[in-house]
């Protein structure tokens, strides 16, 4: 995301320092729309990436807590024991929230500095150039419309996937609490 944003800085201080000639209105103008796209497209993988690491955690703190169950019920373990395997799941899974929120914030905040400094650029280009070309498409991409959805059906598709572990792992504690009884 820096390299795009001091990518796009360059474009800026280089058409800023040089009056275009008027036979070049639209000069730059193609970098910065592939450079919003590009932005779009690194955020949203991004956050997807972020999304699965944090699923996998999820998936392997489970497991861990599985492991401790099944370790303590052969050591004939006392209910305490249970309870507090229980406490250190439920910490586990804050700071693994805590910590999604946290990487999520950060590439939002990345996205969103470099997609303004985009957006100044092209308001820029567009009054600077003039250009036919520059002056359509710049309100679509000042609005984000390039290349900036989201892909949902992947996010719905890990919430599921997280909802779903949780719901067996649920299960699976009421099931140990029966048995501790």
């Amino acid at each position: 995301m820096e390299a795009v944003m001091k990518a796009v800085r360059r474009i800026a201080s280089g058409r800023a320092s040089a009056s275009a000639p008027a036979s070049e209105p639209g000069l730059g103008m193609d970098e910065v729309i592939k450079a919003k796209t590009v932005t779009a497209a690194l955020a949203s993988s991004s956050e997807q990436i972020v999304q699965t690491f944090h699923v996998a955690d999820m998936l392997l703190n489970a497991a861990d807590y599985e492991l401790s169950v099944a370790t303590s019920k052969l050591g004939e373990a006392d209910a305490s024991m249970f309870e507090r395997l229980r406490e250190e799941r439920a910490s586990e899974e804050a700071k693994l929230m805590r910590d999604l929120q946290h990487r999520l914030a950060l590439i939002r905040e990345d996205s969103r500095r470099t997609n303004d400094e985009i957006v100044k650029l092209l308001c820029f280009l567009g009054v600077q150039g003039g250009h036919a070309q520059a002056s359509s498409t710049m309100p679509a991409l000042a609005m984000g419309s390039v290349g900036s959805s989201p892909d949902t059906q992947h996010e719905q598709r890990l919430q599921k996937a997280l909802e779903d572990a949780k719901r067996r792992n649920a299960q699976a504690q009421r099931g140990v609490g029966d048995d501790m009884g």
